[in-house]
């Protein structure tokens, strides 16, 4: 929970949807009674997180300033790469 001030709090749960599809919110006591209040319910799944993960991965791959950075940290490691292996 991040209180930004006295009027105003933030508070995050994650929970899985049961199947009557009813959730209960247990707030805390930052929240006044009667205060009113913003509920704001996000669907996301597992599969929509990896796609966007594997999407931001492969736009990385285009990326100039990725790819600068990826070919300075290999050149960074060409002297010690081949050291202490055993072959």
């Amino acid at each position: 929970m991040r209180i930004e001030n006295i009027y105003h709090a933030d508070h995050q749960q994650i929970v899985r949807v049961p199947a009557n599809r009813e959730l209960r919110i247990q707030l805390p006591e930052a929240f006044q009674a009667d205060q009113e209040s913003e509920v704001i319910v996000s669907l996301r799944s597992e599969k929509t997180a990896l796609e966007e993960k594997a999407a931001a991965i492969r736009q990385a791959m285009d990326d100039p300033a990725f790819l600068a950075d990826l070919t300075e940290v290999a050149a960074d490691f060409d002297s010690v790469d081949g050291e202490g292996w055993v072959s």
